[in-house]
């Protein structure tokens, strides 16, 4: 599987930005970030973040998952982690989360297909 993380906002909705690089072999990411327009911009990005969010991590890369876990713990955000996709989707039927990072290419379910049945429960 990839390296890199797809991101998927769940949660709040508003202003949404979307990335995607679908590398070779199934890896690759997407990116897509949500805002609400009621929420103001940090006043300083680089004095760190200004909430604790509720994070989930899912790759099948046990150090991915360890090391991303580790990073955004560090600053203060409640994190979960996922070995794959179909995982992933079950932790978000049981609990919310401010934002889901996806491994692009992750077997059983890569993250490209959950991010696409995430929207799809969205929009209904």
């Amino acid at each position: 599987a990839g390296a890199a993380a797809a991101a998927a906002a769940a949660g709040a909705k508003g202003n949404e930005e979307s990335r995607g690089n679908q590398g070779g072999e199934g890896g690759g990411s997407a990116a897509v970030s949500r805002t609400s327009s009621a929420d103001p911009p940090p006043a300083d990005a680089a004095a760190g973040p200004t909430r604790s969010l509720r994070v989930l991590v899912a790759d099948d890369d046990a150090g991915h998952r360890l090391m991303l876990k580790a990073m955004l713990s560090r600053d203060k955000h409640t994190v979960e982690v996922a070995e794959d996709g179909s995982v992933a989707l079950k932790k978000m039927q049981a609990a919310s989360y401010d934002v889901v990072l996806l491994d692009g290419g992750m077997p059983t379910m890569t993250g490209w297909d959950a991010c696409r049945e995430i929207r799809e429960e969205e929009a209904k």
